[in-house]
């Protein structure tokens, strides 16, 4: 069983937001803290930490304390494969309802460097 059993109503909803899936593919380079996620994103940062709130609440990421910050990376069940300019996320669970796949065009010109290079 999953540590972090979510509904598919949760999942659905977490991945509802643009900010959110780019904040996902901002996290497959490598693990960030929610300032350098700003840095990168150009978003308010109370707007990420609302939306990486909502990203932990159903498990997609974890956050991490490193030298007195807090650093966000994927949770190993959630496979996110960036391919040109877009991004596919696969959530793998122990119910059939868990494996959910979604792809979404990238449209930060930031997150369509990173897919580039991935």
């Amino acid at each position: 069983m999953n540590a972090y059993p979510v509904t598919v109503d949760a999942l659905l909803s977490a991945l509802s937001s643009t900010k959110r899936r780019e904040l996902l593919a901002a996290l497959t380079r490598s693990p960030m803290s929610v300032s350098e996620l700003q840095k990168l994103l150009g978003y308010a940062m109370s707007d990420i930490s609302r939306h990486l709130s909502e990203l932990r609440a159903c498990g997609l990421i974890i956050s991490e304390i490193h030298k007195k910050e807090h650093i966000q990376r994927l949770a190993r069940h959630a496979h996110i494969d960036l391919k040109s300019g877009s991004i596919s996320i696969e959530i793998d669970g122990d119910e059939p309802f868990h494996h959910v796949i979604l792809k979404h065009e990238l449209h930060s010109s930031a997150l369509r460097s990173i897919a580039s290079a991935a």
